[in-house]
């Protein structure tokens, strides 16, 4: 009986022991398959240098500092824009990059995402947060083609990223692809047609349908956008592009305290002789909105 219980116990003793010696095995195996320390920090950190390196690139083109945080999140699908506590980041993938520009053979397939993420910043879009918009990804779509023929890109090199890796049918954020390689094409022809051309030869913007030799400019209480008024008595106001567009025209006014009527966004507005504005109410009750002031024409 004494025996069988040494044996016994021993049995076990030698399982638990073959277990273990199990475990060591296949750790030290393990650590012996996987890289080095050493050489997953120098990726980890060439892949952090070549994305800051493009970005200070993109925005050296713009005329900018690069003042954008560049960090890596292996968590994303690809690259994303946002603001956080008063600070730019741009956030990436690493391993998306270098797929694509494994796969394309071109490092302008990875320039291309950062430009459209910085192109995002540039132009206001991170401002407001969560707000998914078609009309947004097309402007920074075009940005990328506009700055990548700035830094020597093709119009192939430029769509090379987004004839790969685009959405024919689009998503719920982003456009079809079609879209998007006439969005990058529209900036790289842009840029190309500006190449050759100085200050003094910039077309201007064609207005002939619009009478521009103003009267008078016209502001609103309270806003800081100023309409204008030319010798045909409309009223014309310009947009960023520095056209001229109608919103109204004034008539003369049948109320012997008023020189002008006319209406604006559905509301009826009176100028008094001495160049006040008023919202006219139906119930006689008019509200003081703003002032003219005439321009002298040289």
């Amino acid at each position: 009986m004494i025996i069988n219980a040494f044996v016994e116990k021993t049995a076990k003793t030698m399982r638990k022991f073959n277990l273990l010696l199990w475990f060591i095995l296949i750790f030290s195996n393990y650590i012996s398959q996987s890289p080095p320390t050493d050489t997953t920090h120098k990726e980890n950190y060439l892949s952090d240098r070549d994305a800051k390196f493009a970005v200070s690139q993109i925005v050296y083109y713009c005329g900018l500092e690069p003042n954008f945080e560049i960090v890596e999140d292996y968590n994303i699908k690809n690259a994303n824009a946002f603001i956080k506590r008063r600070k730019r980041f741009i956030k990436y993938n690493p391993l998306f990059l270098k797929r694509i520009t494994d796969s394309l053979h071109t490092d302008w397939a990875a320039w291309s995402v950062l430009a459209h993420e910085l192109g995002h910043h540039l132009l206001g879009h991170t401002i407001t947060k969560f707000t998914v918009s078609y009309e947004h990804e097309i402007e920074a779509d075009k940005f990328s083609g506009f700055i990548l023929y700035q830094m020597g890109a093709s119009l192939d090199e430029a769509l090379i990223c987004i004839e790969s890796e685009g959405n024919p049918h689009g998503s719920h954020s982003h456009p079809p692809l079609e879209k998007r390689v006439f969005a990058i094409s529209e900036g790289w022809n842009q840029a190309k047609n500006l190449k050759n051309k100085s200050i003094t030869n910039f077309k201007q913007t064609d207005n002939t349908n619009i009478n521009e030799e103003l009267t008078h400019r016209i502001r609103f209480n309270n806003e800081l956008t100023s309409y204008y008024v030319n010798v045909e008595r409309q009223l014309i106001w310009y947009d960023n592009y520095a056209n001229a567009i109608l919103i109204s025209t004034l008539k003369d006014s049948e109320n012997k305290s008023f020189k002008w009527e006319f209406f604006l966004e559905k509301s009826k507005y009176a100028i008094d002789f001495k160049g006040g504005i008023w919202l006219l109410s139906t119930h006689g009750n008019n509200l003081s909105v703003g002032d003219t002031e005439a321009i002298e024409n040289n």
